[in-house]
C-alpha cells in the first residue's frame, strides 16, 4: 500500500510513511503482517497539504511557490512523488485552511504579462539591463508575473517590438532597429499594446 508521502531518515534508521486517516489503520496492519524486523508505530495528529498535477515537481514556479507558502508552517517533511504528479507536505496538526487558500492562490492564479519600457540606454540604462537579465527569472517567480522588455527609448529614437526585445542584444542592435520619433508616439504605442495586463516604464 503506497504512502502519499514519505521521508527516509538515514541517520536514525527510520522511515516515515504518510497515509490519510481512512486507510492508516489498514496500512499499519498490512505492514505488521509483513513481519518486518522493525518497530512500527502509528502516529496521529498530522495534516497533509499537496499540490497535484502533471509535472508539478518539475515546474519551477509551482515548487518555489509551494515552498515559499510553507516556510513559516509547522512542516515535518515534504515529499516529491517519483511520478512527478504530486508535491506533498506533512505538517503538525493545525488549521491549514488559510494555508490551503494561500498555496492555491500562489500556484494557480493567472500569471500577469507585464510590458516593460526602458527609458535611456546610457550608463544607468546599461546597468539596469544587466540587472534585468540576472534577476528576471527570480522576479517572475516572486511576483507571479511575466516581464517582457518591449521598448527602449533614447532622446531622439526608440526601438519597439511588442513580441519582446532580447535584453542581451539591446546595446549591439539598437542603432539598426531604432527609429526616430516625435512627441509621445512611443508612449501611445505602449498604451495600445494588446496581450499584456500592465505596462511599466
Amino acid at each position: 500500500m503506497a504512502p502519499l508521502a514519505f521521508e527516509a531518515q538515514a541517520d536514525q534508521s527510520r522511515l516515515r510513511l504518510a497515509y490519510t486517516a481512512e486507510i492508516a489503520s489498514g496500512a499499519l496492519t498490512e505492514l505488521q503482517d509483513l513481519a518486518i524486523e522493525a518497530e512500527i508505530k502509528l502516529k496521529e495528529g498530522y495534516s497533509m497539504l499537496a499540490a497535484v498535477g502533471a509535472g508539478v515537481t518539475k515546474n519551477a514556479n509551482h515548487c518555489f511557490g509551494f515552498y515559499q507558502q510553507l516556510k513559516h508552517a509547522p512542516v515535518e517533511f515534504i515529499s516529491e512523488a517519483e511520478s512527478q504528479l504530486s508535491l506533498a507536505a506533512v505538517l503538525r496538526k493545525s488549521d491549514i485552511q488559510p494555508l490551503v487558500k494561500s498555496v492555491h492562490t500562489q500556484l494557480f492564479q493567472a500569471q500577469k504579462r507585464v510590458a516593460v519600457a526602458l527609458c535611456g540606454k546610457g550608463n544607468i540604462g546599461s546597468s539596469w539591463l544587466s540587472l534585468f537579465k540576472e534577476q528576471k527569472s527570480e522576479l517572475e517567480k516572486r511576483r507571479g508575473m511575466s516581464f517582457n522588455l518591449v521598448a527602449v527609448i533614447d532622446s531622439q529614437t526608440y526601438w519597439f517590438d511588442e513580441d519582446g526585445i532580447d535584453e542581451q542584444q539591446v546595446l549591439t542592435r539598437y542603432e539598426d532597429e531604432a527609429i526616430e520619433y516625435q512627441g509621445d508616439i512611443w508612449l501611445k504605442r505602449l498604451a495600445a499594446l494588446q496581450g499584456y495586463d500592465e505596462a511599466w516604464c
